[in-house]
């Protein structure tokens, strides 16, 4: 319980960090670069913001090895108890259920080797990638609506555009890993005719078995081809929506300072990037 529990904190104190440090000790910088006129202040300035990037990158490193090795152990835990459980049960079985082709012997060792390891994925980790988004996207909102809420509005708006090219890439990329059927017939068969290589080659069949095996890959090679272009695309528009979103901002923040002569280049630099870490991170 307790893995899980410093699991989970890690995770949000990497969240928090990434927003918090990465929009306010850029907006230093930022500030620094404009106030160039003192020599020695601008290079205390440097010394002290470097300083705590530097410090930021240690904690950052931390969170990330301390988090990602603490979910990996619980995950590892459950795919050993898993796959521990589901053998045993297997060599339990009646001899009249290993004569079902569904349950053949290289359907069996897939599901043994790959699908048991997908558990990780259902594991605490992925509950605790949730809490980092959500934390890293609330806190990014409210010190860019703390600093600039009108910026922060209109990133707001273009937020959901971000996630969603990030969600329909995932979603894909998903599907890639999702076991086709006929990859499954086709590792069986490879398994089974290696296994009874002796029959194979005394009825001369060996021609016609790699001819069955090609066209069971056949399905699954068209549809990776297919995810492949829309995979593209999606990142395509992904690169595409980013860059549309940064311009937006860019100029309704100097629309905004135009208008109001109280707001500075740095406010609207950090609410800007604030949102983006957050949406980033949700992402």
């Amino acid at each position: 319980m307790w893995i899980v529990f410093f699991g989970f904190f890690f995770e949000i104190v990497k969240g928090l960090i990434s927003t918090t440090f990465g929009a306010l000790i850029m907006k230093n910088f930022f500030s620094i670069l404009n106030n160039y006129n003192d020599y020695q202040k601008m290079r205390d300035d440097v010394d002290f913001w470097s300083l705590m990037k530097f410090i930021t990158a240690i904690v950052a490193f931390i969170c990330c090895f301390s988090s990602k090795a603490l979910f990996s152990r619980v995950g590892e835990n459950i795919t050993l108890n898993v796959r521990s459980d589901l053998y045993t049960q297997i060599v339990k079985k009646q001899i009249g259920w290993h004569d079902d082709a569904s349950n053949a012997s290289g359907i069996l060792g897939a599901i043994l080797a790959s699908d048991v390891q997908l558990l990780n994925g259902a594991s605490a980790e992925g509950v605790a990638v949730m809490a980092e988004a959500i934390f890293s996207l609330v806190w990014g909102c409210a010190i860019g609506f703390f600093f600039c809420w009108k910026v922060a509005l209109i990133a707001l708006a273009l937020t959901p555009l971000i996630i969603i090219g990030a969600a329909i890439s995932a979603k894909i990329q998903k599907s890639d890993m999702v076991n086709n059927k006929d990859a499954k017939m086709a590792d069986l068969l490879a398994s089974d005719s290696i296994s009874n290589y002796r029959t194979v080659a005394s009825f001369s069949i060996n021609e016609l078995i790699v001819q069955e095996y090609e066209d069971l890959l056949q399905g699954p090679y068209d549809e990776s081809q297919k995810n492949a272009h829309v995979s593209g695309f999606v990142f395509g528009y992904s690169q595409f929506i980013t860059n549309i979103a940064f311009a937006v901002l860019f100029y309704f923040g100097t629309v905004f300072m135009l208008n109001d002569r109280t707001l500075t280049g740095e406010e609207v630099f950090v609410a800007i990037f604030a949102m983006f870490f957050g949406a980033y991170a949700a992402g």
